[in-house]
């Protein structure tokens, strides 16, 4: 999920981030220019992400009469209502999802040491999970 959202406000345009650090460099960019800061840099802003939009579907087409529905709905052509509302995004639920480094490294180690194959496809699959573990950690970690 993007958890930042950086505004330039020298440009008015914005964009979504994983990580703070991405924000930060994407903004960089809009400040300098021509070798310049540009006066408009206070303008630009990191906003992190702390809830969502979402519905409940109060009631159904398909629970109605065709009559029932026309005076119920908004629209007739409408399937469902919904009732929007606003949840808090809980970071951590990503960050406890994630396998522990030592349950990964354990992986590790079982596969090389039952593994048959020869040893550089050995290496590469340890670096690839050190690699993917490594990755999603740092993403999920800058969530919170």
């Amino acid at each position: 999920m993007r958890t930042y959202l950086a505004f330039d406000g020298i440009n008015y345009e914005y964009e979504k981030f994983y990580t703070l650090e991405e924000a930060q460099e994407w903004l960089k960019e809009s400040f300098l220019d021509n070798g310049e800061y540009h006066p408009d840099l206070k303008d630009c802003a990191i906003y992190k992400l702390l809830q969502k939009a979402d519905y409940d579907i109060t009631d159904k087409k398909s629970d109605h009469s065709e009559e029932e529905w026309e005076e119920i709905a908004f629209n007739p052509d409408f399937e469902e209502l919904w009732k929007h509302k606003f949840v808090d995004v809980e970071f951590s639920k990503y960050v406890d999802a994630l396998p522990k480094l030592e349950h990964v490294e354990q992986k590790i180690e079982n596969y090389i040491t039952h593994s048959e194959d020869k040893v550089e496809i050995k290496n590469a699959y340890e670096d690839g999970f050190r690699a993917c573990f490594n990755w999603i950690h740092r993403i999920v970690s800058k969530l919170d």
